[in-house]
Protein backbone atom coordinates (compact mmCIF):
# COMPACT_ATOMS: atom_id res chain seq x y z
CA UNK A 1 0.00 0.00 0.00
CA UNK A 2 1.00 3.43 -0.88
CA UNK A 3 2.22 5.71 2.48
CA UNK A 4 0.24 9.28 2.38
CA UNK A 5 3.00 11.49 2.71
CA UNK A 6 2.41 13.49 6.28
CA UNK A 7 2.93 17.59 6.00
CA UNK A 8 5.81 18.78 7.80
CA UNK A 9 5.05 20.05 11.26
CA UNK A 10 6.04 23.60 12.42
CA UNK A 11 8.65 24.72 14.59
CA UNK A 12 6.69 25.23 17.69
CA UNK A 13 7.96 28.60 17.92
CA UNK A 14 6.16 29.84 14.52
CA UNK A 15 2.65 27.75 15.11
CA UNK A 16 3.08 30.14 18.77
CA UNK A 17 3.38 33.25 16.52
CA UNK A 18 0.03 33.08 14.29
CA UNK A 19 -2.05 33.21 16.82
CA UNK A 20 -1.15 36.71 18.72
CA UNK A 21 -1.37 38.13 15.64
CA UNK A 22 -4.41 37.32 14.64
CA UNK A 23 -5.69 38.39 18.31
CA UNK A 24 -3.88 41.45 18.06
CA UNK A 25 -5.91 42.88 14.45
CA UNK A 26 -9.26 42.00 16.23
CA UNK A 27 -8.58 43.76 19.40
CA UNK A 28 -7.37 47.08 16.84
CA UNK A 29 -10.69 46.78 14.97
CA UNK A 30 -12.54 46.68 18.22
CA UNK A 31 -10.58 49.96 19.09
CA UNK A 32 -10.92 51.93 15.89
CA UNK A 33 -14.37 50.87 15.84
CA UNK A 34 -15.41 52.65 19.26
CA UNK A 35 -12.91 55.60 18.60
CA UNK A 36 -14.41 55.49 15.16
CA UNK A 37 -17.29 58.05 16.42
CA UNK A 38 -15.09 60.37 17.96
CA UNK A 39 -12.73 60.91 15.11
CA UNK A 40 -14.20 59.89 11.57
CA UNK A 41 -11.77 62.01 10.16
CA UNK A 42 -8.84 60.43 11.47
CA UNK A 43 -6.96 58.19 8.72
CA UNK A 44 -6.67 54.47 9.53
CA UNK A 45 -3.51 54.50 8.10
CA UNK A 46 -2.05 56.03 11.03
CA UNK A 47 -3.45 53.84 13.59
CA UNK A 48 -5.64 54.36 16.08
CA UNK A 49 -3.55 53.95 19.39
CA UNK A 50 -1.65 57.52 19.10
CA UNK A 51 -5.12 59.54 19.02
CA UNK A 52 -6.25 57.66 21.57
CA UNK A 53 -2.93 58.73 23.91
CA UNK A 54 -3.62 62.29 21.95
CA UNK A 55 -7.42 62.37 23.83
CA UNK A 56 -6.45 60.70 26.92
CA UNK A 57 -3.67 63.88 27.41
CA UNK A 58 -6.28 66.51 26.24
CA UNK A 59 -8.72 65.22 29.02
CA UNK A 60 -5.75 65.56 31.25
CA UNK A 61 -4.83 68.99 30.55
CA UNK A 62 -8.40 69.90 30.20
CA UNK A 63 -8.69 68.10 34.43
CA UNK A 64 -5.33 69.75 35.01
CA UNK A 65 -6.63 73.57 34.10
CA UNK A 66 -9.72 72.95 36.18
CA UNK A 67 -7.55 72.04 38.77
CA UNK A 68 -5.34 74.67 39.29
CA UNK A 69 -8.59 77.42 38.70
CA UNK A 70 -10.19 75.91 41.60
CA UNK A 71 -6.99 76.17 43.42
CA UNK A 72 -6.46 79.79 42.71
CA UNK A 73 -9.75 80.78 43.64
CA UNK A 74 -9.79 79.02 47.18
CA UNK A 75 -6.15 80.86 47.39
CA UNK A 76 -8.21 84.11 46.62
CA UNK A 77 -10.77 83.45 48.64
CA UNK A 78 -8.76 82.39 51.32
CA UNK A 79 -6.84 85.90 51.18
CA UNK A 80 -9.59 88.21 50.54
CA UNK A 81 -11.62 86.38 53.92
CA UNK A 82 -8.43 87.02 55.66
CA UNK A 83 -8.26 90.60 54.63
CA UNK A 84 -11.73 90.86 55.58
CA UNK A 85 -11.47 89.56 59.31
CA UNK A 86 -8.69 91.66 59.68
CA UNK A 87 -9.98 95.15 58.89
CA UNK A 88 -13.35 93.87 60.81
CA UNK A 89 -10.96 93.32 63.50
CA UNK A 90 -9.31 96.67 63.08
CA UNK A 91 -12.70 97.98 63.47
CA UNK A 92 -13.65 96.05 66.18
CA UNK A 93 -10.70 97.38 68.14
CA UNK A 94 -11.47 101.34 67.63
CA UNK A 95 -15.06 100.59 68.17
CA UNK A 96 -13.81 99.42 71.46
CA UNK A 97 -11.92 102.37 72.53
CA UNK A 98 -14.78 104.59 71.53
CA UNK A 99 -17.30 102.92 73.02
CA UNK A 100 -15.45 103.90 76.21
CA UNK A 101 -14.93 107.59 75.25
CA UNK A 102 -18.65 107.81 74.92
CA UNK A 103 -19.29 106.18 78.43
CA UNK A 104 -17.72 108.87 79.60
CA UNK A 105 -18.81 111.82 77.87
CA UNK A 106 -22.50 110.30 78.86
CA UNK A 107 -21.52 110.01 82.51
CA UNK A 108 -20.31 113.49 82.12
CA UNK A 109 -23.60 114.69 80.89
CA UNK A 110 -25.85 112.48 83.26
CA UNK A 111 -23.85 114.44 86.14
CA UNK A 112 -24.65 118.03 84.97
CA UNK A 113 -28.07 117.65 83.32
CA UNK A 114 -30.07 118.37 86.22
CA UNK A 115 -28.19 122.07 86.94
CA UNK A 116 -26.80 122.62 82.99
CA UNK A 117 -29.24 120.75 80.61
CA UNK A 118 -27.20 122.67 77.62
CA UNK A 119 -23.90 121.60 78.51
CA UNK A 120 -25.24 118.20 79.04
CA UNK A 121 -26.57 118.60 75.57
CA UNK A 122 -23.54 119.48 74.25
CA UNK A 123 -21.33 117.00 76.16
CA UNK A 124 -24.17 114.44 73.75
CA UNK A 125 -23.10 116.14 70.95
CA UNK A 126 -19.71 115.41 71.20
CA UNK A 127 -20.31 112.28 71.56
CA UNK A 128 -21.95 111.51 68.49
CA UNK A 129 -19.27 113.08 66.95
CA UNK A 130 -16.94 110.51 68.51
CA UNK A 131 -19.33 107.85 66.99
CA UNK A 132 -19.34 109.88 63.36
CA UNK A 133 -15.73 108.96 63.32
CA UNK A 134 -16.14 105.60 63.99
CA UNK A 135 -18.59 105.33 61.42
CA UNK A 136 -16.41 106.88 58.69
CA UNK A 137 -13.32 105.20 59.78
CA UNK A 138 -15.52 101.95 59.21
CA UNK A 139 -15.95 102.91 56.01
CA UNK A 140 -12.63 103.51 54.97
CA UNK A 141 -11.43 99.85 55.94
CA UNK A 142 -14.88 99.16 53.78
CA UNK A 143 -16.51 98.07 57.03
CA UNK A 144 -20.61 98.37 56.12
CA UNK A 145 -22.38 99.51 58.77
CA UNK A 146 -20.86 98.06 61.96
CA UNK A 147 -23.39 97.23 64.75
CA UNK A 148 -21.26 98.78 67.39
CA UNK A 149 -22.20 102.16 65.43
CA UNK A 150 -25.80 102.10 65.79
CA UNK A 151 -25.69 100.64 69.65
CA UNK A 152 -23.45 103.68 70.42
CA UNK A 153 -25.55 106.32 68.56
CA UNK A 154 -28.58 104.05 70.44
CA UNK A 155 -27.16 104.85 73.73
CA UNK A 156 -26.73 108.57 73.17
CA UNK A 157 -30.24 108.96 71.36
CA UNK A 158 -31.82 107.33 74.98
CA UNK A 159 -29.88 110.09 76.68
CA UNK A 160 -30.74 112.90 74.98
CA UNK A 161 -34.78 111.81 75.57
CA UNK A 162 -34.08 111.22 79.36
CA UNK A 163 -32.33 114.48 79.18
CA UNK A 164 -35.10 116.16 77.37
CA UNK A 165 -37.83 114.90 79.31
CA UNK A 166 -38.84 113.56 76.01
CA UNK A 167 -42.19 111.70 75.88
CA UNK A 168 -43.43 110.09 72.31
CA UNK A 169 -47.18 109.20 73.09
CA UNK A 170 -49.53 107.55 70.49
CA UNK A 171 -52.61 109.98 70.09
CA UNK A 172 -55.92 108.13 70.64
CA UNK A 173 -59.32 109.93 69.41
CA UNK A 174 -61.08 112.19 71.64
CA UNK A 175 -64.24 112.92 69.41
CA UNK A 176 -65.41 112.53 66.13
CA UNK A 177 -67.72 115.09 64.68
CA UNK A 178 -69.24 112.66 62.68
CA UNK A 179 -71.29 111.62 65.51
CA UNK A 180 -72.61 114.90 65.00
CA UNK A 181 -72.39 115.21 60.98
CA UNK A 182 -70.92 113.43 58.51
CA UNK A 183 -69.90 116.73 56.74
CA UNK A 184 -69.16 118.66 59.87
CA UNK A 185 -65.48 119.45 60.22
CA UNK A 186 -63.64 122.86 62.41
CA UNK A 187 -60.58 124.80 61.99
CA UNK A 188 -60.80 126.69 65.44
CA UNK A 189 -61.06 125.26 69.35
CA UNK A 190 -61.56 126.92 72.31
CA UNK A 191 -61.77 125.09 75.66
CA UNK A 192 -63.22 125.70 79.63
CA UNK A 193 -63.23 123.03 81.90
CA UNK A 194 -64.13 119.73 80.52
CA UNK A 195 -66.51 121.75 77.73
CA UNK A 196 -64.86 122.25 74.56
CA UNK A 197 -66.25 124.68 71.79
CA UNK A 198 -65.20 123.86 67.97
CA UNK A 199 -65.77 126.63 65.19
CA UNK A 200 -67.25 125.24 61.85
CA UNK A 201 -67.01 128.65 60.23
CA UNK A 202 -67.97 127.09 56.39
CA UNK A 203 -70.93 126.14 57.81
CA UNK A 204 -71.76 128.83 60.16
CA UNK A 205 -71.95 125.92 63.27
CA UNK A 206 -70.41 125.98 66.57
CA UNK A 207 -70.46 122.35 68.58
CA UNK A 208 -69.68 121.99 71.71
CA UNK A 209 -68.93 118.68 73.69
CA UNK A 210 -68.63 118.07 77.14
CA UNK A 211 -68.20 116.12 79.75
CA UNK A 212 -66.71 112.25 80.21
CA UNK A 213 -70.24 110.92 77.54
CA UNK A 214 -69.25 113.94 75.57
CA UNK A 215 -72.41 115.33 74.94
CA UNK A 216 -72.94 117.64 71.79
CA UNK A 217 -74.98 120.86 71.37
CA UNK A 218 -74.68 122.63 67.98
CA UNK A 219 -75.22 126.19 67.51
CA UNK A 220 -76.17 127.44 64.13
CA UNK A 221 -76.35 130.84 62.83
CA UNK A 222 -75.74 131.75 59.35
CA UNK A 223 -73.97 135.72 60.80
CA UNK A 224 -71.01 133.31 61.49
CA UNK A 225 -70.52 131.64 58.57
CA UNK A 226 -66.78 133.14 57.89
CA UNK A 227 -66.06 133.09 61.11
CA UNK A 228 -62.23 133.33 62.01
CA UNK A 229 -62.17 132.20 65.47
CA UNK A 230 -63.56 131.21 68.70
CA UNK A 231 -63.52 131.64 72.63
CA UNK A 232 -66.16 130.19 75.47
CA UNK A 233 -65.89 131.31 78.93
CA UNK A 234 -68.43 131.47 81.67
CA UNK A 235 -70.66 128.76 79.43
CA UNK A 236 -70.73 131.54 76.69
CA UNK A 237 -69.71 131.63 73.24
CA UNK A 238 -67.56 134.27 71.51
CA UNK A 239 -67.03 133.78 67.91
CA UNK A 240 -65.27 136.69 65.48
CA UNK A 241 -66.86 137.03 62.11
CA UNK A 242 -63.77 139.37 60.75
CA UNK A 243 -66.49 141.60 58.71
CA UNK A 244 -69.50 141.73 61.62
CA UNK A 245 -68.06 141.68 64.66
CA UNK A 246 -68.06 139.46 67.70
CA UNK A 247 -71.01 137.56 67.85
CA UNK A 248 -72.25 135.81 71.77
CA UNK A 249 -73.63 132.83 71.92
CA UNK A 250 -75.91 132.11 75.21
CA UNK A 251 -77.92 129.16 76.37
CA UNK A 252 -78.74 127.63 73.09
CA UNK A 253 -80.26 131.54 72.14
CA UNK A 254 -79.94 133.28 68.99
CA UNK A 255 -76.55 135.25 68.81
CA UNK A 256 -76.21 138.79 69.90
CA UNK A 257 -73.41 141.41 68.50
CA UNK A 258 -72.00 143.42 71.01
CA UNK A 259 -68.97 144.15 69.84
CA UNK A 260 -69.12 145.72 65.97
CA UNK A 261 -66.19 145.61 63.68
CA UNK A 262 -63.95 149.24 63.94
CA UNK A 263 -61.16 149.75 61.88
CA UNK A 264 -59.81 146.38 62.66
CA UNK A 265 -56.72 145.24 60.88
CA UNK A 266 -55.89 141.49 61.01
CA UNK A 267 -57.52 139.95 63.98
CA UNK A 268 -55.12 136.74 64.49
CA UNK A 269 -56.86 135.50 67.74
CA UNK A 270 -59.47 136.29 70.79
CA UNK A 271 -59.51 135.83 74.51
CA UNK A 272 -61.76 136.64 77.23
CA UNK A 273 -60.69 137.24 80.95
CA UNK A 274 -63.11 138.59 83.65
CA UNK A 275 -65.65 139.17 81.07
CA UNK A 276 -63.42 141.41 79.20
CA UNK A 277 -62.63 140.97 75.76
CA UNK A 278 -59.09 141.15 73.97
CA UNK A 279 -58.57 141.18 70.16
CA UNK A 280 -54.94 140.72 68.60
CA UNK A 281 -54.50 142.70 65.55
CA UNK A 282 -51.20 141.75 63.86
CA UNK A 283 -51.03 144.36 61.38
CA UNK A 284 -52.10 147.37 63.06
CA UNK A 285 -50.03 146.18 65.67
CA UNK A 286 -52.14 145.90 68.62
CA UNK A 287 -54.43 144.36 71.02
CA UNK A 288 -57.54 145.61 71.89
CA UNK A 289 -59.80 145.63 74.99
CA UNK A 290 -63.40 145.88 75.05
CA UNK A 291 -64.18 145.78 78.80
CA UNK A 292 -67.67 144.36 80.08
CA UNK A 293 -70.11 146.91 81.39
CA UNK A 294 -73.83 146.65 82.02
CA UNK A 295 -74.86 146.71 78.75
CA UNK A 296 -72.65 145.06 76.60
CA UNK A 297 -69.26 146.27 76.73
CA UNK A 298 -67.13 149.77 76.20
CA UNK A 299 -65.68 151.18 73.27
CA UNK A 300 -62.47 149.64 71.85
CA UNK A 301 -59.00 150.77 73.55
CA UNK A 302 -55.61 149.62 73.77
CA UNK A 303 -54.63 147.06 75.68
CA UNK A 304 -50.72 148.63 76.32
CA UNK A 305 -49.72 151.92 77.88
CA UNK A 306 -49.32 154.90 75.82
CA UNK A 307 -45.97 154.29 74.35
CA UNK A 308 -45.61 150.94 75.05
CA UNK A 309 -47.50 149.51 71.77
CA UNK A 310 -44.72 146.27 70.65
CA UNK A 311 -44.21 146.65 67.15
CA UNK A 312 -43.21 143.06 66.99
CA UNK A 313 -46.70 141.67 66.68
CA UNK A 314 -46.22 141.28 62.64
CA UNK A 315 -45.38 137.47 62.72
CA UNK A 316 -47.52 137.06 65.49
CA UNK A 317 -49.83 133.46 65.84
CA UNK A 318 -51.90 133.38 69.02
CA UNK A 319 -52.65 135.16 71.79
CA UNK A 320 -53.73 133.48 75.57
CA UNK A 321 -54.65 135.45 78.68
CA UNK A 322 -54.40 133.95 82.57
CA UNK A 323 -53.57 137.61 83.71
CA UNK A 324 -50.67 137.85 81.69
CA UNK A 325 -50.90 138.48 78.34
CA UNK A 326 -49.01 136.39 75.97
CA UNK A 327 -48.59 136.48 72.01
CA UNK A 328 -46.26 134.05 70.31
CA UNK A 329 -44.33 134.55 67.54
CA UNK A 330 -42.14 131.59 65.51
CA UNK A 331 -39.10 132.68 67.58
CA UNK A 332 -40.20 134.23 70.58
CA UNK A 333 -42.80 134.68 73.60
CA UNK A 334 -44.33 138.28 74.33
CA UNK A 335 -45.60 138.85 77.61
CA UNK A 336 -47.27 141.60 79.19
CA UNK A 337 -48.88 142.58 82.46
CA UNK A 338 -51.22 145.46 83.17
CA UNK A 339 -50.14 146.94 79.85
CA UNK A 340 -46.55 146.62 80.45
CA UNK A 341 -43.68 144.55 79.24
CA UNK A 342 -43.17 141.24 81.26
CA UNK A 343 -40.54 139.96 79.73
CA UNK A 344 -40.16 135.55 79.42
CA UNK A 345 -37.48 133.81 78.77
CA UNK A 346 -37.61 130.69 77.36
CA UNK A 347 -34.57 128.16 77.30
CA UNK A 348 -36.13 124.93 75.33
CA UNK A 349 -33.09 122.24 74.95
CA UNK A 350 -33.27 122.77 71.50
CA UNK A 351 -34.70 124.22 68.22
CA UNK A 352 -38.57 124.95 68.78
CA UNK A 353 -40.89 127.08 66.29
CA UNK A 354 -43.64 128.58 68.22
CA UNK A 355 -46.91 128.02 66.12
CA UNK A 356 -49.33 128.20 68.69
CA UNK A 357 -49.75 129.02 72.94
CA UNK A 358 -51.77 127.71 75.15
CA UNK A 359 -51.99 128.01 79.06
CA UNK A 360 -54.81 129.61 81.36
CA UNK A 361 -55.47 130.69 85.04
CA UNK A 362 -56.22 127.16 86.07
CA UNK A 363 -52.73 125.67 84.45
CA UNK A 364 -49.48 125.94 86.10
CA UNK A 365 -47.48 125.04 82.77
CA UNK A 366 -47.05 127.24 79.33
CA UNK A 367 -47.37 124.89 76.45
CA UNK A 368 -46.15 125.84 73.17
CA UNK A 369 -46.91 123.98 70.06
CA UNK A 370 -44.59 122.64 67.35
CA UNK A 371 -45.99 121.50 63.80
CA UNK A 372 -42.70 121.50 61.96
CA UNK A 373 -40.82 119.19 65.14
CA UNK A 374 -43.82 117.07 65.59
CA UNK A 375 -43.46 118.38 69.33
CA UNK A 376 -45.60 120.51 72.12
CA UNK A 377 -43.13 122.20 74.53
CA UNK A 378 -43.82 122.50 78.00
CA UNK A 379 -42.52 125.06 80.59
CA UNK A 380 -43.39 126.95 83.74
CA UNK A 381 -44.68 130.24 83.66
CA UNK A 382 -41.40 131.55 84.80
CA UNK A 383 -39.61 129.95 81.62
CA UNK A 384 -38.24 127.01 83.19
CA UNK A 385 -38.14 124.06 80.70
CA UNK A 386 -40.00 120.94 82.42
CA UNK A 387 -40.29 118.44 79.34
CA UNK A 388 -41.39 118.09 75.41
CA UNK A 389 -44.17 115.45 74.16
CA UNK A 390 -43.78 114.25 70.43
CA UNK A 391 -46.65 112.60 68.20
CA UNK A 392 -46.88 112.21 64.87
CA UNK A 393 -50.56 114.16 64.71
CA UNK A 394 -49.28 117.19 65.96
CA UNK A 395 -48.44 117.87 62.40
CA UNK A 396 -51.49 117.69 61.00
CA UNK A 397 -53.23 119.95 64.18
CA UNK A 398 -55.09 122.63 63.12
CA UNK A 399 -55.51 124.42 66.92
CA UNK A 400 -55.02 122.77 69.67
CA UNK A 401 -55.77 123.04 73.95
CA UNK A 402 -55.36 121.42 77.03
CA UNK A 403 -58.10 120.35 79.89
CA UNK A 404 -58.10 121.17 83.32
CA UNK A 405 -56.72 117.53 84.18
CA UNK A 406 -53.70 118.45 81.74
CA UNK A 407 -54.96 116.51 78.91
CA UNK A 408 -53.36 117.88 75.68
CA UNK A 409 -56.24 118.11 72.92
CA UNK A 410 -55.11 118.06 69.30
CA UNK A 411 -58.29 119.31 66.34
CA UNK A 412 -57.45 117.49 63.06
CA UNK A 413 -60.68 118.86 60.42
CA UNK A 414 -63.36 116.98 61.88
CA UNK A 415 -61.62 114.75 64.50
CA UNK A 416 -60.10 115.46 67.95
CA UNK A 417 -57.18 113.85 69.44
CA UNK A 418 -56.07 113.59 72.80
CA UNK A 419 -52.62 113.40 74.21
Amino acid sequence: PQSVPQQPELPEQEAEAVEPVEQDEKVESEEFAEQDELAPFVDGSLGTKPWVRFMAITRDKKLMIGVVIILLAIISWSIFSGNKRRKERIVSEKAAATAQIVDQKLADAKEIAPLELSQALASLESATEEVRDLQEFAASQKVEDPKEVADLQAKIDAAARSFKKQDEITATEYYDLDLIDKDASATRMSIEGDVVALLDGNRGQVYTVAGEKKASVQYKDAAIKGATAVFISSEKLYVLQPDKGIYVFEQETKPTLPIKTDEWGAIKDIAVFNGNVYMFDSTKPDVYKYLVAEEGFSAKQSYFKEGEVPKAFSDGTSMMIDGSLYVATPTRILRYLSGGVSPITLSPPEEMKMDDIYTTSDLDDIYILDRSHDKIFVFSKDGTYKKQITSSVISESDDFGVLSDKTILLLTANKVYKL
